[in-house]
């Protein structure tokens, strides 16, 4: 009978553990409700509105760096698109804080823009499957980032 305990104890807790890592997958955010086309060849720009559905406020660290990744048909790569790619900018400010209910816009432009020589740059995005990486906390004083992951077409 002892034993019966133990292994209902421990298989309990094993269904309890698999639960918890299912939620936290970025396909069923609990924190947020996302707006997002699938394909954006169609579109000028890449808008994704966010909408914290908690009823606290939600973090977004450096929320104007933009975090996107192409898909090469085997591994995710950084796209690497500077804040200010040509120096003058006042400094992005490092978190922001979207209230219960309150949305945050990310808007891309679907350019990558480079400096060289004091002038800048643009190139198209070429089609492809992309994700933008938003990285946000419950506080600003967080260890590590809960991740949204929206990911799209180009």
């Amino acid at each position: 009978m002892k034993y019966l305990s133990v292994l209902l104890f421990v298989v309990f807790f094993s269904c309890k553990s698999n639960q918890q890592v299912k939620k936290n997958t970025p396909l069923k955010n609990q924190d947020w409700s996302v707006e997002s086309e699938k394909k954006y060849q169609d579109f000028n720009s890449v808008a994704i509105k966010i909408v914290n559905t908690t009823k606290n406020n939600l973090v977004i660290f450096d929320p104007f760096l933009k975090k996107i990744e192409k898909f090469d048909g085997e591994n995710w790569v950084k796209i690497k698109i500077p804040y200010c790619p040509c120096g003058n900018c006042p400094p992005p400010p490092e978190t922001m804080s979207i209230s219960s209910n309150q949305k945050h816009t990310f808007i891309w432009n679907k350019d990558l823009v480079t400096c060289n020589d004091g002038k800048k740059l643009t190139q198209k995005m070429e089609s492809g499957r992309y994700r933008v990486i938003f990285n946000y906390g419950k506080s600003q004083n967080v260890k590590y980032f809960e991740k949204l992951v929206v990911e799209f077409e180009i």
